[in-house]
């Protein structure tokens, strides 16, 4: 069948080519190709094999203009041969046979989305065994914020707010509200079905973030230990790797159905320090995570298998058989590695290690927030007209009421529409807090109308959903800023504190060179 032959069905979008491996180290694993990919055995490579048959950098695969995939030999000391057939350069059709070095070959193809179904699948399984535990944690929050908020109602009127116990209440309420925004960020990245782009991800948050989400599901009888290094970043998807550290935990817990002893801990190694078996750059540094458990351990008959698509020792209806194979999918995407040490009755050890990234030193952020709190104190523009447009009256009073309490002067509007006929208006608003998501016109459209009013127009768009990433949209809509809520008191007070006295020095600016400019001008 020639590539030309391949059809996509109508309305099922472009489909993604990708190799698969049917002979090697990583049989069954599965790999997306880019517009070009380089395979190899260095860790560098975008597809890594880990044989020592393997070049470093041993093939290429290029997409051509046409759309075709050209796979070239970079040189290798074993050769590139497609179909028993050496070659140099071999434009690819599905079903191609890509065999690199003795022993590692790959089936070359296009995505089926059944596998993405079973993916998802998989994900949603997981998800629900941690559903009580998220329920429980935000009942928590609820009753921890409807007791303050109680007690606070039942105060004496001429009651000190500065006194201890009010100021503790206080505290808690806002400790509560950022608790139940870290969890619903946590379900939305992990739930959502499509990778994230990559970015910056710190290792040691992330599985103090994943075990808050798995507490629960657990269970009471399973003891966790953590031992977790800080500040060790890596480049990749937020939600695939917090999926990957669930897979590893749930796999934990099922190892001890009676209980015992998890141990999760994150440490930073250098490549020669690491299991030789895995050929990882003996130069580069390495995040490791590793997850240990006092279970029955693994049969060595079954251990070479364990990451096998399908493959499961849990009874019928226990486990899909794909835990462990999106484990090692997603680890290897990151161009990382999955080692396992296990011994039968005497526990299993999961090590994943991804490429450590050093980041240059930064300021601090805590001495930046207090700067930013000191300047919203300070700042004379209190007094300013802000127009907020949300539908929901309950933010809007909240907000106009933390506004008014600092000399802010307030309207609303509760939809878009309404937000364009105030923005009209006199007094004009100095700055409009809008929201991202209303019903009818949105808050990016509204933006866009407002500046057809005013060019000069000071937004804030503000969302509440947590799968968004709130600074691109803002950037990508020309906002001044963006405000990912539930947002604290501080946040918004420096953020407007800001855009206010920016926008009074370049108003200032404009004035001082309107007048210099007078000075040249003929008088008549």
């Amino acid at each position: 069948m020639a590539s030309s032959d391949f059809k996509i069905t109508q309305g099922a979008g472009p489909a993604a080519a990708r190799i698969v491996m049917v002979e090697g180290p990583h049989i069954g694993e599965r790999f997306n190709l880019s517009l070009s990919t380089v395979i190899g055995r260095s860790t560098l490579a975008d597809v890594c094999v880990e044989d020592v048959g393997v070049s470093r950098k041993h093939a290429q695969i290029q997409k051509s203009e046409e759309g075709s995939y050209v796979l070239s030999d970079l040189g290798s000391k074993n050769g590139v041969f497609v179909n028993d057939s050496k070659i140099d350069q071999h434009s690819l059709r599905p079903g191609d046979r890509i065999q690199l070095g003795p022993r590692a070959t790959f089936v070359f193809g296009y995505m089926d989305p059944v596998e993405e179904q079973l993916r998802q699948k998989q994900r949603l399984e997981t998800l629900g065994r941690a559903v009580a535990g998220i329920a429980h944690d935000l009942n928590n929050v609820v009753g921890a914020l409807s007791a303050n908020a109680d007690f606070l109602a039942r105060l004496n009127p001429d009651a000190n707010f500065k006194t201890a116990d009010v100021a503790e209440a206080l505290e808690d309420m806002k400790l509560a509200a950022l608790q139940a925004r870290n969890l619903t960020r946590s379900v939305v990245n992990f739930a959502r079905g499509r990778p994230t782009s990559f970015g910056l991800v710190d290792m040691s948050e992330l599985c103090s973030e994943t075990l808050r989400l798995a507490r629960h599901a657990l269970g009471r009888s399973v003891e966790v230990e953590l031992d977790l290094t800080p500040k060790l970043v890596v480049r990749g998807s937020q939600s695939e790797l917090q999926q990957t550290v669930m897979n590893l935990l749930v796999n934990a817990r099922d190892a001890m159905p009676n209980g015992g002893r998890l141990r999760v801990s994150t440490r930073s190694r250098q490549g020669k320090d690491c299991e030789k078996t895995l050929d990882l750059v003996a130069t580069e540094m390495y995040v490791m995570v590793e997850v240990a458990d006092g279970g029955a351990g693994i049969d060595q008959e079954i251990l070479p298998h364990i990451f096998e698509p399908f493959f499961t020792t849990k009874g019928h209806g226990s486990g899909s058989g794909i835990g462990l194979a999106t484990v090692k999918d997603v680890v290897g995407l990151h161009k990382g590695r999955v080692a396992v040490q296990s011994k039968a009755g005497e526990g299993t050890v999961f090590r994943i290690y991804l490429p450590r990234l050093e980041l240059e030193a930064t300021a601090n952020p805590s001495t930046g927030k207090m700067e930013a709190i000191k300047l919203a104190a300070e700042h004379p523009n209190r007094g300013s007209l802000i127009l907020i447009v949300d539908d929901d009256p309950l933010v809007r009073r909240s907000v106009a009421r933390l506004l008014l309490g600092e000399s802010y002067q307030v309207a609303e509007a509760e939809n878009a529409q309404k937000a364009l006929e105030r923005y009209q208006q006199f007094p004009q608003p100095d700055l409009v807090l809008m929201d991202l998501d209303m019903p009818g016109m949105g808050g990016e459209e509204a933006y866009r109308e407002l500046q057809k009013i005013d060019p000069g127009v000071l937004v804030v768009l503000c969302t509440g959903r947590a799968d968004l990433d709130p600074t691109a949209r803002g950037l990508v809509s020309g906002a001044a800023a963006t405000l990912q809520k539930p947002f604290s008191g501080d946040t918004l007070r420096a953020t407007l504190a800001t855009l206010l006295l920016q926008a009074a020095a370049l108003e200032d600016e404009v004035t001082v060179m309107h007048q210099d400019l007078s000075k040249y001008r003929r008088t008549p």
